[in-house]
């Protein structure tokens, strides 16, 4: 069932045009940051609404909602994450595959004035079921790259993780850019995009 405007639907359809993937998803009340850097929760946003989002070398840049869905009631992790300053915690409930910008900190460069930044190699996304478990995973070089937030220049690490959660109601949103990101109000950098 397709909507293009602002009725409500039940709970597991689409509110827009379908593309974003059911497993990358936020939870109900996560406040994401528009691009007047104003804040609206995720299940209010509508199609055409401006968001901040980010270009490839992470840099601020406003983007247009395409669409949104409402993804019912799903199992979501949540999350703790400190910077590496030690003095700054911020939180997530999202789906285990939702994806979060990430920089690689194996790499020298100067993350106060990004002078160095190579923005294609040293910005990935990674699902943050991923990045809780560096450790455990295949992927090496997950394990060099840590999330970032458009608010400070230093990497944040998972303080806590906690994947036994109950499910709770889940949103996307995509945005009219190639690189599928947006900032929540907290700074993450993330995306629901299945690709």
């Amino acid at each position: 069932m397709i909507n293009m405007g602002n009725t409500p639907q039940e709970t597991g359809k689409i509110l827009s045009q379908p593309s974003s993937s059911p497993k990358h998803c936020l939870a109900e009340f996560t406040r994401v940051r528009m691009a007047d850097f104003g804040v609206k929760c995720i299940q209010d946003i509508v199609p055409g609404d401006m968001v901040l989002g980010v270009d490839d070398c992470m840099k601020p840049t406003p983007v247009k909602v395409v669409q949104t869905s409402d993804q019912g009631y799903r199992a979501c992790v949540d999350a703790c994450l400190e910077n590496s300053a030690r003095d700054h915690y911020i939180s997530l409930s999202c789906t285990a595959e939702c994806k979060i910008l990430c920089m690689n900190i194996a790499e020298p460069h100067n993350a106060h004035t990004n002078d160095s930044f190579d923005c294609t190699d040293d910005f990935r996304q990674f699902p943050i079921g991923t990045i809780a478990y560096t450790s455990a995973t295949s992927d090496a070089n997950a394990r060099c790259y840590r999330p970032m937030t458009i608010n400070e220049s230093y990497p944040y690490f998972i303080s806590e993780y906690y994947d036994d959660q109950p499910e709770v109601d889940v949103y996307g949103i995509d945005v009219d850019s190639h690189n599928h990101l947006f900032v929540l109000a907290n700074g993450l950098i993330v995306s629901n995009a299945a690709e």
